[in-house]
């Protein structure tokens, strides 16, 4: 009978939302409420930004926008965790998204929180959410939502252009953002899912404004059109190529990255189109930039240069980025640069952090750094290659009771009962040199990651006890385990700190800076 009645309840939902007008959608919010025996609910969206969340209703915004950092909404809604809080009525928030690109927040008020809510709740969510974005599309609700500030009119074009800023499936995960959000010109990015394959792009039209982003579209509406003709990566950038020379005249140009990936094999296709290096992040540590001769920019006129291949591992991680990101100043005049943002990448890589979550963080790294203002635009597409693993047999050998190393398929795991595990993997051709490591050295001859880790002395001893808070259990592990060097943080996490660099000599870069020419 029970479960007849969450059927019939689903049902009554589902015919709902599809009979509610788009300018009624948020209706739909008191019949959820009668469904799932809540006492209120309220309706959060992200602005344009993803800093901010402002509560509407249907006669338009409630109150000031909440700010993500700092309160338990902005936490569940990056953390992506429905979180119940017990106070007098329960308050559960629930995330609420399109796939895996965030929308923003739903607040539900109970009396208990028992009954057939908990069993309802991820279904009727999910038919609120369909009914939101489809509606979306006809009416300005949605779009006046995200705004905590005034758009101007070329990012009104630009926030038109793009995909969803996230999106992920067994085999890929994808995230991008743009800064700044409420007055972006000349970057941007796209992408598309096939069957066995994932199309994508970023650019960056020289200079700023309406006539950057009318170069920018007509790039990304160019490429777009090569890619449902089907044609190869190189056909689409010399399509591009005629379209931008055609339209703009040869004083103007867009830099890019174009390419693909094949989902089952893993292997990373792109030209690069006068463009900045993406960057490799594998086994929490940064592996360097994806060298590729580059051809020219769009709307300059060449041949493709080189279509470079790069064979992915399953929890690799490549951001692909324009120059604005690295170009960001100071109010000192020092540049961001790549080191900084390899580091911050690489210690949102050993946080685990969602890929969506990790370009947040990286834009909001930026932005507190260039309190100036950001002088270009600054875009990031950030992918990372998970296919789903196969079963294989795996041999195992015990080092203590709560330790073990195992190895299966050249892959070494430093593992501890209630710690976070790193793989350390060495790329294939790619020679590991512990020696001269970035690391600092002390007296004794021991070594420090950073200035907040454990400093372990040579002379100590290979194994070494920990208290843990939580249980108070003392358990057992190896710092160090050769031939590589893993040792442990205060928050218990096994890490290399650079145990490689690259064989291959770095040629000869053209990077054109669009800024040069703003």
């Amino acid at each position: 009978v029970e479960s007849d009645q969450i059927e019939a309840d689903l049902a009554r939902m589902v015919d709902e939302s599809t009979r509610t007008s788009p300018t009624e959608v948020l209706e739909l919010l008191d019949l959820m409420c009668e469904l799932l025996r809540a006492k209120a609910a309220r309706f959060y969206v992200a602005d344009y930004s993803l800093r901010r969340l402002q509560q509407i209703d249907g006669r338009g915004p409630v109150g000031p926008p909440q700010t993500v950092a700092g309160t338990l909404i902005g936490r569940v809604f990056t953390s992506g965790q429905i979180q119940m809080v017990r106070t007098d009525p329960t308050v559960v928030l629930v995330p609420l998204a399109e796939g895996s690109s965030p929308i923003g927040i739903l607040e539900l008020d109970f009396e208990v929180w028992d009954g057939p809510a908990p069993q309802l709740l991820d279904a009727i969510v999910a038919v609120f959410v369909m009914a939101w974005i489809v509606k979306g599309r006809y009416t300005d609700t949605a779009d006046r939502a995200r705004r905590s500030e005034p758009l101007s009119a070329a990012s009104e074009v630009q926030w038109d252009l793009l995909p969803p800023l996230a999106c992920s499936t067994e085999q890929v995960a994808l995230g991008g953002i743009l800064e700044p959000a409420y007055e972006i010109g000349g970057d941007s990015f796209d992408y598309a899912f096939d069957a066995s394959r994932l199309d994508f792009a970023i650019v960056d039209a020289i200079g700023r404004g309406m006539s950057a982003v009318l170069m920018s579209a007509a790039a990304i509406n160019s490429l777009r059109n090569s890619r449902r003709a089907r044609f190869s990566i190189s056909a689409a950038y010399d399509n591009a190529d005629r379209a931008i020379a055609a339209q703009f005249g040869d004083s103007y140009f867009v830099t890019g990255l174009i390419g693909t990936l094949d989902l089952q094999g893993g292997t990373l296709t792109w030209i690069n189109a006068g463009h900045v290096l993406p960057m490799l992040v594998r086994n929490g540590t940064y592996a360097g930039p994806l060298l590729c001769t580059p051809s020219v920019p769009f709307g300059l006129g060449g041949p493709v240069r080189e279509v470079a291949e790069q064979a992915l591992q399953p929890g690799d991680r490549v951001l692909f980025y324009t120059d604005g990101i690295t170009e960001a100043r100071s109010t000192h005049g020092s540049f961001f640069g790549d080191d900084q943002l390899s580091d911050l990448l690489v210690r949102a890589s050993l946080e685990n952090l969602p890929v969506q979550e990790t370009v947040r963080h990286l834009a909001d790294s930026i932005i507190s750094f260039s309190s100036v203002g950001l002088r270009d635009d600054a875009t990031m597409l950030l992918m990372e290659y998970r296919p789903p693993k196969k079963a294989t047999s795996r041999s195992r050998r015990t080092l203590s009771e709560s330790n073990e190393i195992m190895f299966h398929r050249r892959r070494l795991h430093v593992t501890e009962i209630g710690c976070r595990s790193t793989r350390l993997n060495p790329h294939p051709g790619v020679q590991t040199n512990l020696q001269n490591a970035r690391r600092k050295q002390d007296p004794t001859g021991g070594h420090e990651t950073r200035s907040s880790w454990r400093r372990i002395p040579a002379n100590a001893s290979q194994n070494a006890t920990r208290e843990n808070g939580r249980n108070g259990v003392r358990r057992t592990f190896n710092p160090l385990v050769e031939p590589y060097r893993a040792w442990v943080s205060h928050c218990a996490a096994f890490t290399l700190r650079r145990p490689f660099e690259p064989l291959d000599r770095l040629p000869d870069i053209v990077h054109f800076s669009n800024s040069d020419y703003a």
